[in-house]
């Protein structure tokens, strides 16, 4: 059998059982077929639970477009004995060309993935630009939830700010106007130099 959603409450209950020393926790299961499983519904679980960070919804869209793609390489097999990482399977779309032999989407994939994300297709692909993020960088955008519009301008930094620019957002709460002050050379109004703190 396999994990398809509920993961999440599956193993919060399972470790809290085991800090606090309580009986084995319960679920209900609900067996599903194997073509009734996909990104769509985890989607929609999570969504349902909690929403999706920025980074959730770069990975949830990429997800969904390759899901929908055919012939995908086989590098890109995520039951092979050698399966992708997470970050290659997902940042993979950044290069459609390599994988449709096209600059552009598949007619209707936009509309229907849009549908399904309740997201215009510019806004689906300023997420998707998310993935070009480093994986450690998108770690800890995605675990203190840094919104889409802070690390757009993150993105406008160079390279090697990036990381500094989103541990310094973190910790500074900084905005997304503050970001792109950084880039003109500006500090933020405050008594640390956030320019000195990004170079």
């Amino acid at each position: 059998m396999m994990l398809s959603t509920g993961e999440r409450r599956f193993w919060s209950l399972a470790l809290a059982a085991i800090v606090d020393k309580r009986e084995d926790p319960q679920l209900e299961v609900q067996e599903i077929q194997p073509d009734e499983m996909g990104i769509e519904r985890q989607i929609v679980e999570n969504e349902s639970a909690m929403p999706l960070t920025a980074i959730g919804k770069a990975r949830a869209i990429a997800g969904l477009i390759l899901e929908r793609l055919e012939d995908l390489p086989p590098e890109l097999d995520r039951n092979s004995e050698n399966p992708p990482t997470d970050n290659e399977y997902f940042s993979s779309v950044l290069d459609l060309e390599t994988l449709t032999g096209s600059k552009y989407m598949p007619r209707g994939m936009w509309e229907e993935i849009g549908e399904l994300m309740d997201m215009e297709r510019s806004y689906m692909t300023l997420h998707l630009d998310l993935l070009k993020l480093p994986v450690e960088v998108q770690h800890l955008a995605d675990s203190n939830n840094v919104p889409e519009k802070v690390l757009r301008e993150v993105l406008k930094l160079s390279p090697a700010q990036w990381e500094k620019a989103v541990r310094l957002v973190i910790t500074e709460e900084l905005s997304a106007s503050e970001i792109k002050n950084l880039k003109k050379g500006s500090k933020r109004p405050s008594p640390k130099e956030v320019t000195r703190a990004v170079k």
